[in-house]
């Protein structure tokens, strides 16, 4: 009679198999990063979403149907402003230095100008008066760190004013005051020409960009780097930039997606969620913070650094052009424009800001 014995295990796979369970004992001990006020946040946060969402939507179809009623809708006629006897420039105030960038604070009390000397001037938002100046001490001194953007977080219901200003500096220098009494909150140096940035419009967090094509996504909270959003280096691969980037903007109605450009003539969108961007449009030059996106989150406005088709209107969702907008006739070139968000409008309100050739 035939009898089955058992193949013996060679010493070398005993080993990995012992090794194999004693990294998965490991592994089993090791406690979990996924915190119960992680997954609140999340939860939190899908929850707003959601919610935000379906309220685009309710006034979407509100909207759509106020205009379907209507026999014969009104047509908006746009005429050319025209100015009925003498007028005159008003200077509010003569700083003597030149100015690259202002910026309100959060209850438009008084606003915030970020010189070519590295210091910021504040004024009084009604009367415009001097109120006080900032200076960035050593780090930003002289004419090599000249302020070029100014920022404040995006303000929720919940929160209150904290009366923080954060600047960039072309010397790479990032700082966060409160302009109550002048303190520094804290300070983030990069090794680049940083030219600008940008809050999320939810989260404690903000992106910064500059000369090295390169995008850092930071905490605010904790002032760390989280990520950097750069091209892949891919041939014939458009998913990042080629150039020095000057403007980005957060869609309002996501969490996760933001667009930038630059002297590539393009603009890309960016997912947090993804290494590389997702998509791009050409044909545009930025110089400056010129690029914007509607509360709707469904048009994209972008101010480009030519002397035709400086304004231009994108669909978001196709990233095909809606309309270029021709402004007042002049001979100049754009760098970046105001948009007055408080109204209900798409876009109620631009204000360009030139540089005659």
């Amino acid at each position: 009679m035939i009898q089955s014995a058992e193949v013996p295990t060679k010493p070398s796979q005993k080993g990995a198999v012992k090794k194999k369970a004693e990294i998965y004992s490991i592994l089993r001990d090791i406690p979990s990063v996924v915190t119960l006020e992680r997954l609140e946040e999340e939860k939190r946060l899908s929850i707003e979403t959601k919610s935000r969402k379906s309220q685009i939507s309710r006034l979407y179809n509100e909207r759509l149907a106020s205009f379907s009623a209507q026999a014969t809708p009104p047509k908006k006629v746009i005429k050319d402003p025209q100015v009925d006897g003498p007028c005159s420039l008003k200077i509010c105030c003569d700083i003597g230095i030149d100015q690259l960038c202002c910026q309100y604070n959060e209850d438009f009390s008084l606003f915030g100008t970020g010189g070519a000397d590295g210091i910021v001037r504040l004024f009084d938002a009604e009367d415009f008066n001097f109120l006080k100046s900032i200076g960035g001490d050593r780090d930003t001194e002289g004419v090599t760190s000249c302020v070029t953007s100014i920022k404040h977080k995006s303000i929720l219901k919940s929160e209150n004013i904290d009366h923080h200003f954060m600047f960039s500096y072309v010397n790479g220098v990032v700082k966060c005051f409160n302009y109550n009494n002048r303190q520094c909150v804290f300070t983030i140096k990069e090794r680049r020409q940083t030219y600008g940035l940008t809050f999320h419009p939810r989260l404690q967090k903000f992106i910064t960009y500059g000369d090295d094509l390169k995008i850092n996504l930071y905490d605010y909270e904790t002032q760390t780097k989280e990520r950097t959003f750069k091209r892949s280096g891919r041939l014939n691969e458009h998913d990042g930039h080629t150039s020095r980037i000057f403007a980005a903007r957060f869609n309002p109605a996501s969490n996760a997606e933001f667009l930038s450009g630059g002297w590539d003539n393009t603009v890309l969108l960016w997912d947090l969620r993804k290494q590389f961007a997702c998509r791009y449009l050409s044909d545009v030059s930025l110089c400056g913070e010129g690029l914007d996106v509607d509360k709707m989150g469904r048009q994209i406005l972008t101010c480009s650094w030519r002397k035709e088709d400086q304004l231009q209107l994108w669909d978001y969702s196709t990233f095909k052009l809606i309309s270029s907008m021709t402004p007042d006739y002049q001979n100049s070139k754009f760098f970046s424009f105001i948009v007055d968000d408080s109204s209900d409008l798409t876009f109620s309100c631009v204000v360009e800001v030139t540089l005659l050739c």
